[in-house]
Parts: C-alpha cells; sequence; structure tokens
C-alpha cells in the first residue's frame, strides 16, 4: 500500500503506513507479494479479528493493484488466474477462503496441522505458477506493443 501512497503523493510518514504480522515476497519476480498474514491472537476479541481481517483485505487488494501495475501488458486471461493469498490466524487459521480446523484437540493437532501446511503450499505453488505465466504474458504482449 505504501508503493501506491508514494505514487499519488500521499505518502506521509513511516509511522501511518500499514504493517502486516508478515508478508511473503516473490524475490526472482520484482519483489511481488504473494501472502499476506495477520495474527488476530487468542483471546478471541472479535474487534481485533474483525479489524485485521479488513485490513488484510485491503491489503490483498493493494497486492493485486503492484501485480498489475508491474505486468500492465499482461493479459486478462493471465491476470484473472493469478492470486494473492491473506492468512488470518485467530482461533481458527483461515487461509483465502478455507476454512481449516480448531487445532484444539492435542491428538490431532499434528494431523491437522500437516495438512494444513500441505495445502498451503500447494496453493502457494499454483499462485506462483501463475504470476510466473502473467509475467511471460506481459513480456509477450509488451514486445507486440514496441
Amino acid at each position: 500500500m505504501t508503493k501506491q501512497l508514494k505514487t499519488l503523493g500521499h505518502f506521509v510518514d513511516d509511522k501511518s503506513q500499514y504493517t502486516s504480522d508478515s508478508l511473503f515476497k516473490l524475490f526472482g519476480l520484482k519483489d511481488i507479494e504473494l501472502l499476506l498474514v495477520e495474527v488476530s491472537g487468542c483471546f478471541n476479541n472479535k474487534v481485533k479479528l474483525n479489524f485485521d481481517y479488513h485490513k488484510g483485505m485491503f491489503g490483498a487488494l493493494a497486492m493485486i493493484k503492484s501485480i498489475a501495475d508491474k505486468y500492465e501488458y499482461a493479459s486478462i486471461d493471465q491476470f484473472e488466474k493469478a492470486k494473492v493469498l491473506f492468512l488470518i490466524a485467530a482461533g481458527k487459521a483461515y487461509l483465502s477462503s478455507l476454512l481449516y480446523s480448531d487445532f484444539d484437540d492435542k491428538q490431532d493437532f499434528v494431523p491437522d496441522l500437516v495438512r494444513f501446511c500441505w495445502g498451503s503450499k500447494s496453493i502457494i505453488e499454483k499462485s506462483v505458477e501463475s504470476i510466473v505465466a502473467l509475467k511471460q504474458s506481459h513480456w509477450q504482449n509488451r514486445a507486440k506493443w514496441r
């Protein structure tokens, strides 16, 4: 989001910028941000959960906007396949629109955690592949416009 604020000339200072709990970047692909993580704590604070969820959604929109700005010549078909991911952990772990289990039962914790991590890995791999295809489409279409 800071990139868009600086571009528009609305960036005030570092104190006012959005900070997530964690952020995953693809350094080989123009530092594209792929996964945004918000941890809302274990105190069942609904206000904090609601705030973090909305903050993460705006962060995800800013990540999509950054991808569109970097690959402006890519085809719409390739852009539709590109995904950014938002993970919020608050008692339960949510990745994009998928709901995963509670992790409360100690016997089920490890298998559930492994399934969650493996599913997350698969989704991230697909997202990286679609962004690589988006980059290729950008360079092909950019060559046509020159």
